[in-house]
């Protein structure tokens, strides 16, 4: 039988005790350096693992920046290529700043009755800028009901203002210094696209009696409009200019008429649609006609039917320098990455999250931190003439609010796409 321990047996080494006490302690002590210096060399390489980095002041607070397009509808495709860019631009900022700039998205159909909705959006979210509307008359209802949600809120806050993209109607210069509206837009001048068309494709009717044809639409009248006076101060002048019942599935009445007045030529002014349509009665008519159309081309490879359209058809359409690609460095791959190509959509996106970002910067710079027009208007012009660099290059906003970007270039449609043309082609 196994006898039980007295308390003599353990109070009879108390030099074996403490030794192994202390044998335990200096054990954890070891064991906590260990962990510390492991958890050390693990956040420094991390740290050389990470992109440099250019550091913020601590009490920055993270810009807001509202992003508005047509991300339904018939411009979703080309919506979809600015969000792209745009998220692409953002990622980069992120990625060198230690508040990271957040993104506000809303869908706005191109619809001005979405304006009250997508103030409540950005408002609600205080965003700082929004840029993005691709429609002219959706931004102008936007900047509105962003004005007055803000006035009405009795807050301290500036109104967020609009940054349009290509939206080139003339009226923005009234909206702007009559109605006081914080409204820019990244595009050419109002009369950019007509101007380029008879530089571009009116010489190559030389020759050939012509016809303007427009939908009916406002954008068909005005261009068309603006191409019978400047086209006739260069000595282009049509034989005819109608306009037609747009959507229909045959318009071979209209060029018949056209033909018995010896036309050789059209430019048609409409949606995608319906230069599909006629270039289609064209070749059914066997009328070995040349046929041009403006900007709204950019639509044609997303629309149905698109690959029968026959070759030959001319455009002027935004273009973009590939030498001005190269500040983009790494981020070219990033925006390849997903499949997309540097089209000028994407790199609109690209272009306009940049000029957002570097906004509260250069208003900073002015010392009048209130201003929230960042392209003047009737509350001053503390950025009128100023300069964003982009991945296109310096972007000045001049005193109409207008920050010229992509320059037309004369564009023929082969072998089921757009490309650079000259006249001799």
């Amino acid at each position: 039988m196994q006898r039980p321990l007295s308390p003599c047996a353990v109070s009879s080494n108390p030099l074996r005790f403490w030794s192994a006490l202390l044998l335990i302690l200096v054990f954890l002590s070891i064991t906590g350096l260990l962990d510390r210096a492991v958890g050390q060399t693990f956040e420094r390489n991390r740290a050389e693992e990470s992109p440099p980095t250019t550091p913020k002041p601590a009490n920055a607070k993270s810009l807001k920046i509202g992003l508005s397009l047509p991300l339904t509808g018939r411009f979703a495709a080309i919506a979809k290529k600015v969000e792209f860019g745009a998220q692409v631009a953002l990622r980069r900022a992120a990625a060198v700043q230690v508040h990271a700039p957040e993104m506000v998205l809303f869908d706005d159909g191109c619809a001005a009755e979405k304006a009250s909705a997508g103030a409540e959006t950005f408002l609600a979210a205080e965003v700082d800028v929004v840029i993005g509307p691709l429609c002219y008359q959706y931004a102008k209802a936007l900047a509105g009901a962003l004005r007055s949600m803000t006035q009405s809120a009795s807050t301290t806050r500036t109104v967020p203002p609009v940054i349009a993209l290509r939206t080139r109607n003339k009226d923005l210069v009234r909206a702007r210094r009559v109605e006081g509206l914080a409204l820019a837009s990244l595009s050419q001048a109002h009369d950019g696209e007509a101007r380029a068309i008879v530089d571009r494709i009116f010489p190559m009717f030389s020759g050939r009696p012509f016809a303007l044809l427009d939908d009916g639409s406002v954008y068909g009248r005005n261009l068309t409009d603006q191409l019978r006076l400047l086209g006739e101060e260069r000595g282009f002048k049509a034989v005819i200019a109608a306009n037609f019942r747009p959507l229909q599935t045959s318009q071979r009445a209209l060029l018949r008429r056209l033909a018995r007045s010896g036309v050789e030529a059209v430019f048609i002014a409409a949606s995608p649609e319906d230069v599909m349509t006629i270039s289609k009665d064209l070749a059914a008519l066997q009328f070995d006609w040349l046929l041009a159309t403006g900007e709204t081309a950019l639509l044609l490879p997303f629309t149905p039917g698109a690959a029968n359209l026959k070759d030959g058809l001319l455009s002027v359409q935004p273009n973009v320098n590939p030498d001005s690609l190269a500040a983009l460095g790494p981020w070219r791959q990033q925006l390849l990455a997903d499949g997309a190509t540097l089209e000028t959509p994407v790199l609109l996106g690209f272009a306009a999250m940049e000029v957002a970002l570097a906004w509260r910067e250069t208003i900073a710079g002015t010392g009048i931190a209130g201003q929230s027009d960042p392209a003047g208007g009737s509350g001053g012009p503390p950025l009128a003439g100023r300069t964003f660099d982009t991945v296109l290059g310096p972007l000045t906003f001049s005193a109409d609010g207008r920050a010229p970007i992509f320059p037309f270039a004369l564009m023929r449609w082969e072998n089921g796409g757009f490309e650079p043309a000259t006249p001799s082609n």
